[in-house]
């Protein structure tokens, strides 16, 4: 598929392309920028891919986000000198709806620079308008194969960056040294794994199933892709068959109906893994009170202290009244590093993507810092994989609230075993 109009677009610069024409807002809403102090210029409209923002936790989150993030640009002058005006683009999580709003709202010129997009397929198709001749920065994708197109065809799809989550390849080795370490301090020594609902999850499951074979036995490694079952209760009953101390699970939108299966049941296990949904604040309430002792790696940073919460937390907190998911630190981040990169007003877009290879975001909200790894690495334009400060971390469900566990540095708590354990 050949990006719409890519060679006229090509010659136009970043933000000359951004403020033509009004704005309709057929799929999306566009919010008024703040007072700055380049109040009276023409706004830079930036698109916001953002899945049912008004109804779904992931999609509200972005596009929440990526507003706090225009308001600290324009309070800090704004990009390049003019102010930032969010544009939300509802993709539903169809690649499909996503496309026509690129089309119609990108492409024609209503629209600039791009960030979020949530599950791969949709930014994958993104990734097809996006191109050389733009830039997005996605939000919500963590397979891997968006790098590796980078990687391989560079030219086509040099506009492509990842602000977070990490990819899917760089997350096996921070959960398999919390597996580890369960090993040694709650005597876990069988390990089922389980990968459900995202085709793009089975890698990361397969490799972590071999990562964990060198700390404990991996006694069933069983792959559902697809559909969520209507029921856990049977794969319960072959996991505890089988003597596992715990089931290490990668899952997406299936995260919900597992642990509410597992608390229902009370397995004589521990249940966890990457389980994105698991990590956000509503999480708890979604599975009335069943989320006691699940625990999730989370690739971006959470308050170890919910009482003394960083700056990021605090300032969305007091916009949006509730504690932010990582998706919205990761567009919080996208939104900022622009700034970052883009000093100057009608800076080309092939400058633009040579800058934001090299520059670095210093206090990002996700990470210890944000900076996007270069073409000749194995992952071009992500997140690098040590990301410091104990980025990523696994945090456990406990009183109601998720409490980091892993690593130490960065630890509020604990893994406690299930209550009924």
């Amino acid at each position: 598929m050949v990006p719409p109009s890519a060679s006229r677009r090509g010659a136009l610069s970043l933000l000359g392309s951004a403020v033509l024409g009004g704005c309709s807002a057929l799929l999306g809403d566009s919010e008024p920028t703040e007072r700055s102090p380049t109040t009276g210029q023409q706004p830079v409209r930036l698109g916001v891919f953002a899945p049912d923002p008004d109804t779904f936790p992931p999609g509200r989150a972005i596009a929440e986000g990526a507003r706090l993030g225009a308001a600290a640009v324009n309070r800090a002058g704004g990009l390049a000198g003019r102010p930032l005006e969010p544009v939300v683009l509802d993709t539903a999580a169809s690649p499909q709806v996503a496309s026509g709003a690129y089309t119609e709202r990108v492409s024609g010129g209503d629209v600039g620079p791009t960030v979020g997009g949530y599950l791969t397929p949709v930014v994958r198709e993104l990734a097809e308008h996006v191109g050389s001749s733009s830039v997005h920065l996605t939000t919500g994708a963590s397979g891997p194969g968006l790098a590796r197109l980078v990687g391989e065809r560079y030219d086509d799809y040099r506009g492509l960056f990842r602000a977070g989550p990490p990819n899917t390849a760089t997350l096996v080795e921070p959960l398999s040294r919390f597996v580890a370490g369960q090993a040694d301090a709650a005597g876990w020594e069988r390990v089922a794994t389980l990968v459900t609902d995202r085709p793009w999850f089975a890698p990361f499951g397969e490799h972590l199933a071999d990562r964990l074979r060198d700390h404990v036995e991996v006694v069933e490694t069983v792959e559902q892709s697809g559909t969520c079952g209507t029921t856990y209760a049977g794969l319960f009953d072959e996991v505890a068959e089988a003597g596992a101390d715990a089931l290490v699970a990668v899952a997406d939108t299936c995260a919900s109906k597992l642990v509410r299966d597992w608390g229902d049941q009370r397995p004589p296990f521990a249940l966890g893994g990457y389980l994105p949904p698991v990590a956000r604040p509503s999480f708890g309430a979604s599975v009335d009170g069943y989320a006691a002792g699940a625990f999730t790696l989370v690739p971006a940073a959470v308050p170890a202290r919910p009482d003394h919460p960083p700056p990021f937390v605090a300032a969305y907190r007091d916009r949006f009244g509730r504690a932010p998911a990582p998706e919205a630190a990761y567009a919080y981040d996208a939104v900022r590093i622009l700034r970052v990169a883009a000093p100057n007003d009608g800076m080309p877009v092939g400058e633009l993507i040579d800058r934001l290879e090299r520059v670095t975001l210093e206090d990002s909200a996700a990470y210890r810092r944000l900076a996007f790894q270069g073409p000749d690495s194995r992952f071009p334009h992500d997140p690098p994989p040590d990301l410091g400060a104990g980025v990523p971390r696994v945090v456990q469900w406990q009183d109601g609230a998720p409490v980091p566990v892993h690593p130490a540095g960065a630890a509020g708590g604990e893994y406690r075993r299930p209550p009924w354990r």
